[in-house]
């Protein structure tokens, strides 16, 4: 018999079964009991609102959600109550039978084992290691026995309760971590692990990596050093120079996977040898393995960027052109607003929802000057700060995080505008926003009290972190999500504030789209058509509603 027979083996069950598990396991009390079938149907009506318990468990969706999910949002007061949320729902799952890894190797080691582990004394090659350790000694596989294909099933076993390409990370840094560990232990294994375990996450190679040949024919390709960067596309409109940054990435990234899936890269030397159906396939199915995603994003615009490169570049013709056509196609995202987006949206339909979210800001506030200066204040009015901004400009997250005084700060008396040069914006197009006087002082009152916990060192940066980077657009997100669900009790993230500001344009003027066109920055009204025209169609219906009711009350007096 195979020694990994059913290592990673997971019965098939659905929430219900679970539950029926939980109920009949007689070694738990009441209350445990009574706390675990009440996380469990939580977590199952989440997951699927149709199903709900009697849909099939899914423990890479759950992980998922579980990423999703802070303490406020499930109305718990602290982070503790979220954690135990999350326990119970996996103890609900080793109840039943389900092999769960929740990140806590809490299962006593083999004696081989610890003794290896008490002689490691650097801290990362420890944490890194002990999910590992504690996988292979629960399956009974002693030191001498490792090999490479233990770090494989290791990486199967943690992709059932994490998102896989999580799974991928843990399982590379465990590698890594067992290689110094046979450096510093005398007595460890002197297994060699396998190279392509051991690969960075990252996998994007510099330009000098690649023949010069190469990177010339790219730079042809995008048009650098033109006045018409890109005109060859069918719009011929040349683009603006973050496109052509992008584009030129995208290419280094495509190149980088193939030669990370095995290609020398110095058998790249022209667009050519990139465009073909086998690359096409090995690129894209590298992304969308990495990703988790099948639309838009990177693996879009790869195709987009592989399809016309052979079409417009090369001016390749037949059956392969055809292919990445359909390619393309079948990875685009849909233009327009997603459908997660509207309903969130929706929710702002409630107008004491929507008062509390635009007041946002200013409670935050007046929670922190209830607090002595500390992380937790200091917290609360950076992102009443970014909020502030986030409404007065329209601007995107990215951008926002990443203001600086020196650059994107002007001022005239006690006036201050906002400037973000199109070379920094998504889409090209510049951003140029007076502040309202309110956010001018919510900024001042920031950087004069608060910033000082966020960064010790001087810095031109509105938001620094103590190692002197800008905050992240990542960390925004779950700062917003966080207090908007605690404090307004809505569901808002970062992009939606310029939903709601679009949404709040429409209804003042359902013809106001040019309007909300500026405020968004969008380059083309076909881009805020795309994703608004349906709510202004529902507020020119509102306003016709009004119109004929105001009519029905005049006749009615006659």
């Amino acid at each position: 018999m195979n020694t990994f027979d059913n290592v990673c083996t997971q019965p098939s069950m659905t929430w219900s079964q679970v539950i029926d598990c939980v109920k009949a396991d007689s070694t738990l009390t009441n209350k445990v009991r009574e706390n675990l079938i009440r996380d469990t149907t939580r977590v199952a009506e989440m997951l699927s609102k149709m199903l709900k318990i009697a849909a099939p468990v899914d423990q890479v969706a759950m992980a998922s959600l579980f990423d999703k999910l802070t303490p406020a949002k499930m109305k718990f007061a602290t982070d503790g109550g979220l954690s135990a949320f999350k326990s119970n729902v996996r103890r609900a799952l080793r109840v039943s039978g389900i092999k769960v890894t929740d990140g806590r190797a809490n299962n006593k080691l083999t004696q081989a084992w610890q003794t290896l582990v008490d002689q490691i004394t650097d801290t990362w090659t420890q944490a890194e290691l002990s999910g590992f350790v504690h996988y292979v000694s629960d399956n009974g596989w002693e030191p001498w026995m490792i090999t490479s294909l233990h770090f494989e099933k290791y990486s199967q076993h943690r992709a059932i309760s994490v998102l896989p390409s999580k799974a991928r990370k843990l399982t590379t840094n465990a590698a890594k971590a067992w290689r110094k560990a046979k450096q510093a232990v005398a007595d460890w294994p002197s297994t060699e692990i396998a190279p392509e375990i051991l690969t960075d996450w990252t996998y994007a190679l510099p330009w000098s990596a690649f023949p010069t040949t190469f990177r010339a024919d790219t730079d042809g390709f995008v048009g650098v050093n033109t006045n018409n960067p890109l005109g060859w596309l069918e719009d011929s409109v040349g683009r603006k120079p973050k496109t052509v940054t992008n584009y030129m990435d995208c290419i280094r990234r495509m190149a980088s996977i193939l030669v990370r899936m095995g290609t020398p890269a110095e058998s790249l030397t022209s667009l050519r040898d990139l465009v073909t159906l086998d690359n096409a396939n090995t690129i894209l199915k590298f992304v969308c393995e990495r990703t988790n995603r099948k639309k838009g994003g990177q693996i879009g615009l790869m195709a987009f960027l592989l399809y016309y490169i052979a079409r417009d570049w090369l001016h390749l013709e037949g059956p392969l052109v055809q292919r990445l056509k359909q390619i393309h196609q079948s990875t685009k995202q849909k233009a327009g607003m997603a459908e997660k987006t509207r309903r969130r949206l929706r929710q702002f339909e409630n107008e004491e929802l929507l008062d509390r979210t635009l007041w946002l800001a200013d409670t935050l506030l007046v929670a922190a000057k209830n607090m002595p200066i500390d992380i937790h204040s200091a917290k609360l009015v950076r992102t009443a700060t970014y909020l502030a901004l986030a409404f007065d400009t329209c601007s995107r997250s990215i951008n926002i995080a990443a203001l600086d005084f020196d650059t994107h700060f002007f001022t005239q008396g006690d006036r201050v505008w906002l400037e973000i040069p199109d070379d920094e914006v998504k889409n090209g197009e510049d951003l140029r926003a007076e502040l309202r006087p309110e956010t001018i002082a919510t900024i001042h009152l920031y950087v004069e009290s608060y910033r000082a916990v966020h960064c010790v060192n001087t810095s031109s940066l509105l938001f620094p972190r103590k190692d002197g980077t800008a905050w992240t657009t990542s960390q925004a997100y779950d700062d917003v999500m966080d207090f908007a669900a605690r404090y307004a009790g809505c569901e808002l993230h970062p992009h939606l504030i310029r939903s709601i500001a679009t949404k709040l344009i429409l209804d003042d003027s359902p013809n106001a789209l040019p309007i909300a066109q500026h405020c968004l920055g969008h380059r083309t009204m076909r881009t805020t058509a795309a994703s608004y025209l349906a709510m202004s169609k529902t507020e020119s219906r509102k306003q016709y509603h009004r119109v004929f009711d105001d009519a029905r009350r005049r006749w009615s007096k006659q």
